[in-house]
């Protein structure tokens, strides 16, 4: 069994389906550009990392794209909800090595020195988990497959992370916690960071 897996969890880049909170306020070709900006900026984190990733897509499997150099195995997400579609990542992830880790693409802080320190505390921990400043989380490692921490919960609320805690040490499993980031959903979000908005920071 190998020792490390980094999965990606990406939607397709399609017109007026991703950022769509964003795209309220700044139209959806501009919330294109900055989701096309932080998938960029994700995929330059995982070359530095370098070791075997899986990418998750929402909705096809692209014949072409930034992922195709980097990624190990690509697949379709599945489940009617996010935790669901996570956990069945983890049980794929989980049969053919020993730590997994799962990160988002709306993290414009997201670095392979976050992914390292992540792989680092499952060394020590039973899981990890990257803090988003709204009260959920980017990024979470695990290394036993364990569904029950996704299942039931109500995504995108401001108790996600406090939740998941809760359910963790009710379990008897010990966590780490990496370094909180920015979760860019809304325009106060992207004034934190100009550089999404740039058509050329690709």
């Amino acid at each position: 069994m190998d020792s490390e897996l980094l999965i990606i969890f990406t939607k397709n880049p399609v017109l007026g389906q991703v950022k769509t909170r964003l795209a309220q306020t700044i139209g959806h070709p501009k919330a294109l550009a900055v989701f096309r900006n932080l998938l960029a900026q994700a995929a330059k984190a995982v070359k530095g990392w370098g070791g075997d990733v899986w990418v998750f897509y929402s909705d096809y499997l692209p014949e072409n794209d930034l992922w195709s150099d980097i990624a190990t195995k690509s697949f379709l997400q599945e489940g009617d909800d996010l935790g669901r579609r996570m956990a069945q990542a983890f049980r794929l992830g989980l049969q053919d090595y020993q730590q997994v880790v799962l990160v988002g693409t709306d993290i414009p802080g997201i670095s392979a020195k976050v992914v390292n320190d992540a792989f680092d505390a499952l060394k020590q921990t039973d899981w990890v988990l990257g803090p988003t400043f709204d009260g959920g989380y980017y990024l979470v490692g695990m290394n036993r497959f364990m569904s029950s921490i996704f299942e039931d919960m109500v995504w995108s609320t401001s108790e996600v992370l406090a939740q998941t805690l809760e359910r963790i040490k009710s379990h008897d499993q010990s966590f780490s916690l990496v370094q909180q980031l920015v979760d860019v959903d809304d325009e106060d979000d992207l004034k934190r960071f100009p550089w999404l908005m740039n058509s050329r920071a690709r």
